[in-house]
């Protein structure tokens, strides 16, 4: 509901709101084989990448577009979104590929989280913004 980055993904309203709203909405049988991993983030708060654990997550710049100068560590997953078609996202409904959110905070803006424009490319925006997710978990 406000414009901050502070505390980055591991103090986010997103990721609280994964964690207790839409976790549970996956079958027991699902949840019950959801193992979980450490992520990696950028934080303003510590200037840094930071380690969280999370069952539920939505994709880091590094991940989703390679490497990246204040994300040093974790997994690349950038086979899966190899092109700026392979980062489309689609709202149910919606012929038009959607804005979708990363969650890393940006390095040089308070308020602003990185996201994926509509035609694949990275992008910031603020936090109170209404955007899609990309939800990841391991099984």
């Amino acid at each position: 509901p406000t414009d901050t980055n502070e505390g980055g993904w591991q103090e986010s309203d997103i990721r609280s709101w994964l964690h207790e709203s839409i976790l549970p909405l996956f079958p027991e049988t699902v949840r019950a084989n959801i193992k979980e991993v450490t992520k990696y983030s950028y934080s303003r708060t510590e200037n840094g990448t930071v380690a969280s654990q999370d069952m539920i997550w939505i994709p880091s710049v590094r991940e989703t577009l390679g490497g990246d100068s204040w994300e040093d560590c974790g997994p690349d997953y950038t086979a899966f979104f190899l092109e700026d078609e392979g980062r489309h996202k689609y709202h149910p409904g919606n012929s038009a590929p959607s804005w979708w959110w990363l969650r890393s905070a940006s390095s040089r803006r308070t308020g602003i989280f990185s996201s994926v424009h509509y035609y694949g490319g990275r992008f910031g925006d603020y936090a109170s913004k209404e955007l899609g997710v990309a939800i990841g978990f391991c099984l």
